[in-house]
């Protein structure tokens, strides 16, 4: 698996992109992952774009991950990806505008061709950019892009919080 600490155009041209911040790596993420690591049947490179500390670090939220970055990127690899894209999360990328993020990183860096995300998926400043968004350019035909549902223990959702 090739380890990526910034933000730069890949050299594969048809890339399946899951994103998230991954910090517990629980069943809802491992869904993600399985579904970008089943499209390398029809041609596509997996690959999981991250951040390299949660953004709710950023944001004064959050104390941290759940595995240190050894443990992450172990297991990243177990799921058998090409990339692990582990982006900094800087003040720039904290005010990119969403229809920058998917234009300049997405489509023109990674060569997104399918995309994963969860139902609750924000991005961009002020995360303005959500799921109907992505669901404008996959509807333009620059992306295929699948939403998917939160995994459930019984009624209640997964997630690194619970």
């Amino acid at each position: 698996m090739e380890i990526k600490t910034t933000i730069e155009e890949v050299s594969w041209k048809k890339t399946a992109v899951a994103i998230g911040k991954f910090e517990g790596l629980h069943l809802g993420h491992q869904k993600l992952i399985r579904k970008i690591v089943e499209k390398q049947q029809v041609g596509f490179v997996p690959v999981a774009f991250t951040f390299a500390v949660s953004p709710r670090i950023y944001f004064g939220q959050d104390q941290g991950m759940l595995f240190i970055k050894e443990e992450r990127r172990r297991i990243f690899e177990s799921w058998n990806l090409a990339c692990l894209m582990e982006c900094p999360f800087t003040k720039e990328l904290a005010s990119m505008e969403a229809e920058t993020f998917v234009e300049d990183i997405l489509l023109d860096k990674l060569h997104t061709g399918y995309l994963a995300v969860g139902r609750d998926f924000c991005l961009g400043r002020e995360r303005r950019g959500n799921t109907r968004l992505l669901q404008n350019y996959a509807s333009q035909g620059l992306f295929q892009l699948e939403i998917l549902d939160k995994k459930c223990e019984g009624t209640r959702e997964i997630s690194s919080t619970r």
